[in-house]
């Protein structure tokens, strides 16, 4: 009978351990999916930066594109991912598969 009563709360004693740390790598796991400093080994740049790329130097990136010099219809890059800048080439179909984002482009009709 001893060894019934010695056996039971090791067993119970085993389960709560074992829950307990798979209660905290779950929680772990979710913390550094939403963590903002383990967003910066993803980025090259700072957490939470879109623009990893295009004209980095510049305060700000800004173009103008006059309405009377566009075709029919404009596509412009909304991700920081195109490589013909600020138009869209599809770039972003890559990095919101690889990220898990939605972003799109702009599209601007006459």
């Amino acid at each position: 009978m001893s060894s019934n009563q010695i056996s039971y709360p090791l067993i119970i004693g085993s389960a709560a351990i074992g829950f307990t740390i798979g209660f905290a790598a779950m929680h772990l796991i979710s913390w550094l999916d939403w963590c903002p400093s383990a967003c910066k080994r993803k980025c090259k740049r700072s957490p939470c930066q879109l623009n990893q790329k295009i004209r980095l130097n510049e305060e700000k990136v800004v173009d103008t594109v006059k309405v009377k010099d566009l075709e029919d219809q404009a596509v412009f890059c909304r991700c920081f991912q195109s490589n013909n800048f600020p138009y869209c080439d599809g770039s972003h179909n890559d990095y919101n598969a690889m990220t898990g984002d939605n972003l799109g482009p702009l599209i601007i009709e006459k």
